[in-house]
């Protein structure tokens, strides 16, 4: 089930729509079950549950991942506009502006900032 907020992404191309990969928000749920979805650089669309089924799929989170800076190893997982980072306990998240692009490089970034300042307040 889908509600207005959810976060599609396209799984399969539909005619010329091809922007597999690209996360959508679902804007609204119609009367009639249709589904307006928007993207803040491709525009919004209209289309059917039936269509949705086929073509896209409700993001969910990934699984976590291990990475490693400087301050040792950590854990992270993202649905594609949220962020979450973990280590030794202590978690941080960041989340993508619904007017910008998701980026993991530059989401980590604010992450691993964010726990460092967390892991510095904990062992004063």
């Amino acid at each position: 089930m889908l509600v207005k907020g959810d976060r599609i992404r396209q799984v399969k191309v539909i005619g010329d729509f091809d922007f597999v990969g690209t996360t959508f928000e679902v804007m609204q749920i119609t009367s009639d079950g249709m589904i307006a979805f928007s993207h803040c650089c491709l525009g919004s669309g209209l289309m059917s549950y039936e269509e949705f089924s086929k073509h896209f799929a409700k993001t969910k989170w990934s699984d976590w991942s291990e990475a490693e800076d400087e301050h040792g190893n950590f854990q992270f997982r993202t649905d594609g506009k949220r962020l979450v980072v973990k280590r030794n306990g202590v978690s941080a998240s960041a989340s993508c502006h619904d007017n910008d692009d998701f980026c993991l490089h530059c989401g980590l970034e604010l992450c691993l900032a964010r726990l460092r300042v967390k892991e510095i307040k904990a062992a004063i």
